[in-house]
């Protein structure tokens, strides 16, 4: 992760975990969809935010939200490994997992030069590196 977006991000966490410790729970939830934005192209910080999200829902007993976070939290491998990631997205269950969405104006700076283009295709790179290494010392 480029230390600036690490940076946003560890602050957004830090807001969301002292608004949850304060249990206003609006806020944190703010911070927590804010740090999935910044974070959700970063297989730990993507991990992290939606762990806390599950905790939360099956704290608050919200079945469908809970739901909605333990699909997710199994998805981030793959949305790693693919690359593909829905710029934007907040994260929860209220939102569809594979839209995008705008990117609040503060954290754009967060996405200049992102091409999700590039990401899957470096991926798919990798992904025939690993294949061509496996066949060649199979």
């Amino acid at each position: 992760m480029r230390a600036t977006a690490q940076s946003a991000f560890r602050t957004e966490m830090i807001l969301a975990r002292e608004a949850y410790r304060q249990r206003q729970y609006d806020d944190f939830w703010h911070h927590l969809e804010r740090a999935h934005v910044v974070g959700q192209r970063y297989f730990w910080a993507h991990l992290v935010t939606h762990l806390w999200m599950l905790r939360f829902a099956v704290q608050s007993a919200d079945f469908r939200e809970a739901a909605g976070q333990l699909t997710r939290t199994m998805a981030v491998p793959l949305a790693y490994l693919s690359g593909w990631v829905p710029v934007g997205n907040t994260g929860g269950a209220n939102v569809s997992p594979v839209k995008p969405m705008p990117v609040p104006p503060d954290l754009q700076p967060f996405f200049v030069g992102y091409s999700l283009r590039r990401e899957i295709g470096f991926r798919l790179v990798l992904l025939c590196i690993a294949a061509a290494l496996a066949w060649a010392w199979g």
